[in-house]
């Protein structure tokens, strides 16, 4: 909100302002260590690709018990059957209206789950709400603390008829600017067909939301791994069936190669120096 606050403080012609807030069930963190999550993922030899991830069970319990059969059949802890992405639609899905259905077709509401893999929320939405002010008449910047903003939203339900009339009255004053600065330039024509021209948006807020969820699993494929390369680097040493892992206190595992010595340069090797 700083940053917004900022923008309409340094630019007071700014004459729309649209703030999307998308609130969580909960403040999102990343797995503890620890905790049967962080153990699991700490012994993957690397970071999963993003169809395997969302593949793995929401238990811990079944996540292991997958990788303990994988690893007696000598098969590769990563290598898992291909799947469907999620983050691609199903052109099957209701998204899209057929033309030939009834025009009293209603489509299901869209119903964004919490991602859990391996016993942990990586993603849940709770509301999305769009905040919209526009600038008043006369007045010399948009207030962002005025009580008339315009709260819509868009998930869990839709109830975007209000904020759909005040980004209208917004793209209209945009108009009129450009209208003014068309005036400066003294381009007759160009001021002509921007007067003459309709400003038609129309929204589809069911496809926006549908997107949401699309951006759910964004959301939680990011988080794991930049999560995943934060605390492991990306690969790690497999560890064998009798180690057991034990971090040490400089967040590497216990069971991790010690680093190579790496010997002095000799002295035939060093520059010499000119006196």
């Amino acid at each position: 909100m700083k940053k917004v606050r900022a923008e309409v403080e340094g630019w007071p012609t700014i004459v729309l302002v649209i703030l999307i807030f998308v609130l969580e069930d909960c403040d999102y963190h990343s797995p503890k260590e620890g905790t049967p999550t962080w153990s699991f993922f700490s012994q993957r030899d690397t970071c999963f690709l993003e169809d395997n991830f969302f593949t793995l069970p929401r238990s811990i319990e079944a996540c292991t018990m997958i990788f303990n059969k994988s690893t007696s059949s000598d098969s590769s802890s990563t290598d898992r059957p291909e799947v469907k992405s999620p983050m691609r639609l199903d052109p099957s899905s209701s998204i899209e209206q057929d033309s030939d259905s009834e025009a009293n077709f209603k489509p299901e509401p869209v119903v964004i789950k919490p991602i859990v893999v391996a016993d942990h929320t990586w993603c849940a939405i709770k509301e999305v709400e769009f905040n919209v002010w526009i600038r008043e008449d006369r007045a010399e910047r948009i207030d962002l603390d005025d009580s008339k903003r315009v709260i819509s939203h868009i998930y869990l339900r839709i109830e975007m008829e209000e904020a759909e009339q005040v980004i209208g009255k917004g793209l209209s004053a945009m108009k009129k600017e450009i209208c003014k600065l068309a005036n400066v330039f003294k381009s007759k024509s160009a001021l002509h067909r921007l007067q003459v021209a309709e400003l038609r948006v129309e929204f589809n807020w069911r496809v926006m939301q549908s997107g949401l969820k699309i951006s759910s699993h964004s959301t939680a494929w990011s988080h794991y791994e930049n999560w995943y390369f934060t605390k492991f680097r990306g690969i790690k040493r497999a560890h064998s069936d009798d180690e057991e892992y034990k971090p040490t206190d400089n967040r590497t595992p216990s069971t991790s190669p010690k680093p190579r010595d790496i010997a002095p340069r000799s002295a035939a090797h060093r520059k010499s120096v000119r006196r």
